[in-house]
């Protein structure tokens, strides 16, 4: 391949991802902040930080004050906390921009490592975000977006044999069990490659292994298992929360 060849190449693939990039930053800096659980995780955040301490017992709400509590997402509260002390309202919109470039980028370069052209990959990540705008909400779980993103492009990697990546593994789950519960996610993808993918499967082993191993380093330990575990068997979160539902279009003007 020419120099030239080379470069005109690398010129359309950055061409349609300034596209995706511009379309995501402008979708993510229009929508305001939704209450959801956003400033009650600012107000944690900001008690973490004056005590030291992360909480263990409820003292904010009236049926369950005293009762012991898990705050799981302890991290993503600090996070939240540290950037709204800066700035406000501000920062946390341009740290939600980027975070969400940052996941469909990677998701945009597993569609290429996959074999997609970049007007494909480009509409196929279009569509996704599409489909996921209505969780682009400032809550944990945007943290775990693009470690998820990053996840999923270095797994893609290893199936071509690209194996340098796989010991950013651990340092991923490291944050990833902090910040929201969902990091079971990453164990059932990097699972999944290793039972199912074309990889070397030497080289995950290790990865493999330190990445449960980071997963115990957070305040509650085993617990954090533990706690996903339960709420997979809570009758009570399944029934009424939203993000346990079946997927559907009711919510679709």
């Amino acid at each position: 391949m020419s120099d030239k060849t080379f470069a005109q190449r690398y010129s359309i693939s950055f061409l349609w991802l300034t596209v995706l990039i511009s379309l995501v930053l402008v979708s993510a800096f229009y929508q305001v902040i939704q209450a959801n659980d956003f400033w009650w995780y600012v107000r944690l955040g900001q008690e973490i930080l004056q005590h030291r301490s992360i909480p263990t017992t409820d003292t904010w709400s009236y049926t369950q004050y005293g009762q012991n509590i898990v705050y799981h997402s302890w991290l993503s509260a600090v996070i939240f906390w540290g950037i709204y002390d800066l700035g406000g309202v501000v920062p946390i919109l341009i740290v939600r921009g980027f975070l969400l470039v940052a996941f469909y980028v990677t998701i945009w370069l597993s569609c290429r490592e996959a074999g997609a052209v970049p007007p494909l990959a480009t509409l196929l990540v279009v569509l996704a975000a599409l489909g996921g705008i209505n969780n682009w909400v400032m809550r944990p779980q945007i943290f775990a977006y693009p470690l998820f993103g990053l996840c999923l492009l270095i797994m893609w990697r290893w199936q071509h044999g690209k194996v340098r990546g796989l010991w950013l593994l651990p340092f991923i789950m490291l944050v990833w069990v902090n910040v929201h519960g969902s990091f079971v996610i990453g164990f059932l993808l990097v699972g999944a490659a290793f039972v199912g993918g074309g990889g070397n499967r030497k080289a995950l082993f290790g990865p493999f292994i330190a990445m449960f191993v980071a997963s115990l380093l957070n305040p509650r330990g085993l617990g954090a298992w533990a706690y996903v575990v339960s709420l997979l068997a809570d009758a009570s979160s399944q029934q009424f929360s939203r993000e346990w539902r079946p997927p559907s279009n009711t919510s679709i003007a």
